[in-house]
């Protein structure tokens, strides 16, 4: 079968949807059926990048949600390309202009259309002028109308499906909850993610795997937590870190409201204010019983012979240069033989023995160096120091007025 999938978000964009989509076409594929998606342009996509049976079209950024898109041309695009590749069915999973195209699509080659409901748009009105534009009614009425002559929709949960009803759409509607891709999942099978993140096994966790956002509520799970912790004493509330490139540019692309990072990747200009929360400086992290365990202090003439663990350069550029720069000024060329993704892999390894990895003092409260049974060093050179602040968009939000309000008169107690 020739499927058709019509969405507005797709990779390289980060969302539910354009891995729910991802994980779809993959699924459709190894079943024996082609998939053509369908979707906008993306300014990330690099220009001359390849995407096989995927179709762009022009498209412009969504207002107050600007790192998603919609098309202002291609309804015409879309049905000669359509007519080509002779699709059988079309599965939308926007409701708006990809949508539309699709609907349009569908209707001019007289063939199946239907739709997947993935968002609950009554959570996500704060993002149109802070919901006050537009109310539960109005969703209720776009999709209703959207649904209209559909040949059916699919709703993810039994939430989707009774929002559905009470919005009175009536085509045929069947509950298949969103695939999970279990390869990825699976792909260590010796991974022991309760050690890493120091989770007994008899501690119990719930999980919510999301973007931190208002309409994630992940703010009821807090309000709760003292309750749960009253009945189930183990529990834990885990948070896992970002790098300081993903947590710089999540702040400049408005994925956060406020960050936890070091001064100089924070961007420079009026609309992000900064807040000191500790002076920092580079450290350096050896295996406990390696032969420069002795020592309180280091300098990079010491790391001459040894094996470098960075954490890839994409991810943090300020360490990665500081630290190559500082070995040639040393007069020799680092060797750094493991680039990695995230801190937990680079303490893995050093933990190991394959190497020496860099850290900011910051970082650690004495909970790492037992996690993973290695040492830290100060590394004595100068400019190794450098400030953690927290960094934000100043929208006078009561929350986060409240929140800083209370780092600064507890700043003692969280070092």
């Amino acid at each position: 079968m020739n499927i058709g999938l019509f969405t507005d978000t797709y990779f390289p964009q980060l969302s539910g949807v354009a891995t729910s989509i991802q994980t779809l076409k993959n699924a459709l594929e190894k079943n024996g059926h082609s998939v053509f998606i369908f979707t906008t342009t993306d300014p990330h996509l690099g220009k001359g990048t390849i995407e096989p049976n995927v179709f762009r079209v022009s498209s412009v950024p969504f207002v107050s949600f600007t790192d998603r898109r919609i098309a202002f041309r291609g309804l015409f695009q879309a049905t000669k390309i359509a007519k080509e590749v002779k699709l059988d069915i079309v599965h939308t999973q926007t409701e708006f202009s990809m949508g539309m195209i699709g609907k349009y699509v569908a209707h001019s080659l007289g063939i199946p259309a239907i739709h997947t409901y993935h968002t609950m748009y009554e959570d996500y009105l704060h993002y149109v002028l802070n919901g006050h534009l537009l109310k539960p009614y109005h969703v209720k009425q776009f999709t209703k109308a959207y649904l209209h002559n559909m040949d059916g929709v699919v709703a993810p949960s039994e939430r989707v499906k009774e929002t559905l009803t009470r919005y009175g759409v009536t085509i045929p509607m069947r509950i298949i909850p969103t695939g999970v891709d279990l390869t990825a999942i699976n792909e260590n099978p010796r991974r022991d993610v309760r050690k890493e993140l120091g989770i007994d096994s008899n501690e119990k966790v719930i999980l919510t795997l999301s973007r931190v956002a208002a309409e994630k509520k992940i703010d009821q799970i807090l309000d709760v937590l003292p309750t749960v912790l009253e009945i189930e004493p183990n529990v834990k509330f885990v948070i896992e870190q970002g790098s300081p490139m993903e947590l710089s540019n999540g702040l400049t692309d408005d994925d956060y409201d406020l960050v936890l990072n070091l001064e100089d990747y924070i961007p420079h200009n009026n609309k992000i204010k900064t807040s000191l929360f500790k002076t920092n400086n580079l450290q350096v992290v050896i295996q406990n019983n390696h032969k420069l365990a002795t020592k309180k202090e280091i300098k990079f003439s010491d790391l001459a012979d040894e094996t470098l663990i960075l954490i890839e350069r994409n991810k943090s550029p300020l360490v990665f240069d500081y630290v190559i720069n500082k070995c040639l000024q040393h007069g020799f060329h680092a060797k750094a033989n493991y680039y990695v993704k995230n801190l937990d892999e680079g303490l893995s390894k050093t933990s190991l023995g394959e190497g020496i990895a860099f850290l900011y003092f910051g970082m650690d409260n004495g909970y790492l160096s037992k996690k993973y049974r290695v040492k830290f060093l100060n590394l004595n050179e100068e400019r190794s120091s450098q400030k953690l602040v927290y960094a934000f968009k100043e929208n006078n939000h009561p929350i986060l007025d409240a929140f800083l309000n209370f780092v600064h008169q507890n700043r003692s107690n969280l070092y």
